[in-house]
């Protein structure tokens, strides 16, 4: 569980007891940078109204983004446009999701991103941070462990950008990359091309999936999205509520 690892690898961190093998980016690079994101980040997923979601509806949630991209490319209009305005459960939340079951789940039902992949495209879990705290902006950090890979700090967040009005605008957002992380990558060998490159991805890749902990969002409060999903959908769709919530701090 992507969660529990976070809080014990920062907790450990920055309580001087986490050792080399398990956290390189610490021992390797550390910071004032790096210790004040994990700080922060340990606070938020502490206070995190947490889901946890299977298989099933994740890709639930992805089949309902593929419905809606349709839309958006019809209309000319955000897929987060359509979704329309949708309230947090709580100022601060944890969405966690299995990856690679996601990326089979896409490939297996011919998903408009899978085009051109020939092989199913996803590895370990993805989790997504999302704090509404400041009345500024929005933070969305995702964090994504692959298979057979340690935990490794993001190299960029979102901040989505506030109207005077409190609304959010999906077409003002700031990309915060990670001085700490850009550090990591330039003693680990890396280029100034090769770092922008991996931001780009994981930019590009927390604003895909974005979608998915906002449609869980929605539908605790409207079933049908306002209409979105199709009667004949909606007699079939999975239970969102018991098997994937946890709230507060969960016990494991």
């Amino acid at each position: 569980m992507l969660y529990k690892s976070l809080i014990s690898l920062y907790g450990s961190s920055l309580a001087g007891k986490s050792a080399p093998a398990d956290d390189l980016v610490w021992h390797f690079t550390p910071s004032e940078d790096l210790r004040l994101f994990r700080e922060y980040a340990l606070d938020a997923l502490q206070q995190a109204k947490v889901y946890l979601l299977d298989h099933m509806a994740a890709a639930y949630a992805d089949t309902l983004h593929d419905a809606v991209a349709k839309q958006a490319s019809e209309t000319g209009l955000p897929a987060m446009a359509i979704l329309g305005e949708v309230k947090l459960p709580a100022d601060v939340v944890w969405v966690e999701f299995d990856d690679r079951e996601l990326g089979v789940a896409r490939f297996e039902r011919a998903s408009p991103v899978t085009r051109h992949d020939d092989k199913p495209v996803g590895t370990g879990l993805r989790g997504y941070l999302i704090d509404d705290r400041n009345k500024g902006h929005l933070r969305i950090t995702m964090f994504h462990r692959r298979e057979n890979s340690r935990v490794v700090d993001p190299i960029c967040a979102l901040l989505v950008k506030r109207i005077p009005t409190g609304e959010l605008n999906y077409d003002n957002v700031e990309v915060e990359l990670s001085r700490s992380m850009v550090e990591f990558r330039v003693r680990s060998g890396d280029t100034m091309e090769m770092i922008n490159g991996r931001r780009t991805v994981h930019q590009v890749e927390t604003g895909y999936d974005l979608f998915i902990p906002y449609a869980l969002f929605a539908m605790l409060v409207s079933p049908d999205l306002g209409g979105i999903i199709p009667r004949k959908t909606r007699r079939s769709q999975p239970r969102m509520q018991r098997p994937l919530e946890s709230s507060g701090s969960p016990g494991f």
